[in-house]
């Protein structure tokens, strides 16, 4: 069956709600304080009711209508492990990073801005996988990174080798992988 996009939404916003810098962006969202006060401690996405999930997800329609286009057309998805070479080969859409580019080429820049998940640094002594799942897209069949931009950023400067993510990764994009590796020298600019 796989997971419906409603519930994608609804798991970026719990993900993105407290300790987050988008987080000031649900300030006045509707039964935001009940929702904060779950997500802090600790209740787990699954336990949340249907009509909590369906209000997370009509607040991410709200905060991340820019990125929700490279959702259009997904269908469901599945839950899935990238490692450190797939994510290398992700999109970053231009409403991410002005360059647009793959994942590793956006590792290998550089933002004065402190909440740019490029400057994201560990937050305990060692690095630990996050639990929430990253989001892809896609953009004309290439696979883009469109949430968990500083979990992916963690996996990438602090994570080990063989250190993996899960991803919400859209049925429409079974062999992703293979697709990239074919065409990993077309620019940039023509994959988005």
């Amino acid at each position: 069956m796989g997971v419906p996009l409603i519930d994608v939404q609804a798991r970026w916003s719990y993900s993105e709600i407290i300790d987050s810098s988008a987080s000031h962006h649900y300030d006045h969202g509707h039964g935001i304080a009940e929702l904060r006060a779950k997500r802090a401690t600790g209740v787990p996405f699954d336990q949340l009711s249907e009509a909590e999930r369906h209000n997370l997800a009509f607040q991410n329609a709200c905060v991340r209508r820019n990125l929700l286009v490279y959702l259009n057309g997904t269908g469901p998805f599945d839950i899935a492990e990238i490692n450190r070479e797939a994510l290398a080969k992700l999109l970053v859409p231009p409403n991410v990073w002005e360059s647009a580019g793959r994942f590793e080429q956006y590792m290998a820049t550089t933002s004065e801005e402190p909440n740019d998940a490029r400057n994201v640094a560990l937050k305990q002594q060692s690095y630990k996988a996050p639990i929430d799942p990253v989001t892809i897209g896609h953009t004309n069949q290439y696979p883009l990174l469109i949430d968990g931009f500083h979990r992916a950023a963690l996996l990438w400067k602090f994570g080990p080798a063989g250190g993996k993510l899960f991803a919400y990764m859209p049925r429409s994009l079974k062999g992703w992988r293979e697709h990239v590796v074919r065409d990993q020298n077309c620019p940039s600019s023509q994959m988005l």
